[in-house]
């Protein structure tokens, strides 16, 4: 392994690239290596660590049938407890023709120990373009917060009440106690891997890392169930973070092929996050594991929620949501490199498709690039890009993306993450093994 990159040009050189070939000849050979153990981990050990630490599993749920014959798709089904709020929100598939028919039906949902209440809708009110789901939100009794309960949804026709379907809802209170308050919270995606020049194991712990730095403290990662070697990097990737209390693991039994990841999961994983966390965070987002968010001039030190916090509090109106723009810069030669140490930035913001935070108690659904429902009254921010902006580190050089400047931006704090992740995974270089890990049992 060492002769084999003692042949590596130098992390900066920057004239030199690289042949891929002999980068995955140097992870096959270095994967055996000493340096990285790639023993299989513990299952008990692993185990417990999940029981611990995870929110809960999202299971397929039948569709809800209105008594004219819609279909209603429903995607999760999340019981929203904490201190002061008690309600289960049942997330659905957007229909405009479905939402037309819901709100000409009054809806009610019942416990099985004979609560009931009147069901409210969001998510079809606005005009917002790109919607992609609506929620049924019901009032839930404070005794009767289990850790898995059902919940029929009835409708009511000439004064009578009709069952529609019931459904689960389960969460582990442990895992995030209802009176847990966090200033900022992301959400990720499940992380998976066909490239080294596009390796997601490699980029969330960094990720990771530089975002807790900056005022996230905590992270709700999703995970594929149906893709248990995919969970299992996760896991390891996630496990100093769930020991710390920093994190926690939400389950998905959606069928879906994670190497063809479709946008259809990804929007569900936002939905489900948003009200995962809602009255438990300030501030949420779910930007890429390659997207990093700054502020101008910030120091290693500075936080990203109370800077948000500070725009907010410029304005005169009512603000749900802050949408940054965002700036393209080239990946570094070396892969094992941090993204933050490239300072090639391509010339000029990304032309769409921005990227944001929320604060989830005034948001109702979101969709990928901004909030498509929130509480009335509340609108959203766009952050000047000299402010504010995310930086995107996924350009090729080999690909025209346009322009190239040298700016310097975020490598400054290079150093400073990379002792974080040294401290974190106890041992210098010690982030990559679930990298490795993933490929030896390949």
């Amino acid at each position: 392994a060492a002769a084999c990159w003692q042949s590596r040009p130098p992390l900066f050189a920057g004239m030199v690239h690289f042949p891929q070939e002999i980068f995955m000849f140097c992870l096959l050979v270095e994967s055996q290596a000493v340096l990285w153990n790639t023993e299989v981990p513990d299952d008990d050990t692993q185990s417990n660590l999940v029981a611990r630490w995870k929110f809960a599993t999202v299971p397929v749920y039948s569709p809800i049938t209105l008594l004219d014959g819609t279909s209603l798709k429903v995607l999760s089904v999340v019981p929203v407890f904490t201190q002061n709020h008690s309600y289960v929100a049942v997330i659905i598939l957007w229909d405009q023709e479905a939402w037309d028919k819901l709100l000409d039906v009054d809806l009610y949902c019942t416990s099985p120990q004979g609560h009931i209440a009147q069901v409210s809708k969001v998510g079809g009110e606005t005009d917002a373009a790109y919607k992609r789901h609506m929620v049924l939100t019901c009032e839930w009794p404070e005794d009767e917060q289990d850790e898995c309960q059902l919940m029929t949804l009835l409708a009511m026709m000439e004064g009578e009440r009709f069952p529609l379907g019931t459904l689960e809802a389960c969460s582990n209170h442990d895992a995030v106690p209802k009176n847990a308050q966090f200033n900022m919270a992301a959400c990720v995606r499940p992380p998976y891997e066909t490239d080294i020049k596009f390796s997601a194991y490699l980029e969330l712990p960094q990720w990771l890392q530089y975002h807790w730095m900056h005022g996230v403290d905590f992270f709700v990662m999703y995970a594929f169930t149906g893709f248990p070697k995919e969970r299992e990097v996760l896991l390891q990737i996630a496990k100093p973070w769930l020991e710390a209390g920093l994190a926690t693991i939400v389950d998905m039994d959606y069928d879906y092929d994670l190497y063809h990841f479709p946008p259809l999961f990804q929007w569900i994983i936002q939905n489900d996050c948003l009200y995962r966390m809602r009255h438990r965070t300030t501030w949420l987002t779910h930007i890429d594991p390659d997207e990093y968010i700054q502020f101008a001039n910030q120091t290693s030190q500075a936080s990203i929620p109370l800077q948000l916090d500070s725009l907010v509090q410029q304005q005169d109106r009512p603000i749900s949501s802050v949408v940054f723009k965002i700036y393209s810069y080239r990946l570094p030669i070396d892969p094992f490199a941090l993204k933050i140490s490239s300072d090639l930035r391509i010339e000029g913001l990304q032309p769409k498709c921005p990227k944001f935070a929320y604060k989830p108690d005034y948001v109702q659904t979101v969709f990928t690039h901004w909030v498509t429902s929130s509480v009335e009254g509340y609108g959203e921010l766009h952050a000047d890009p000299d402010v504010l902006a995310v930086n995107h580190y996924h350009a090729l050089d080999k690909i025209e993306e346009g322009p190239v400047e040298t700016f310097v931006s975020l490598s400054t704090e290079a150093t400073f993450v990379e002792q974080g992740l040294t401290e974190r995974y106890d041992g210098e270089g010690k982030w990559m093994q679930p990298h490795f890990w993933y490929w030896d049992q390949k």
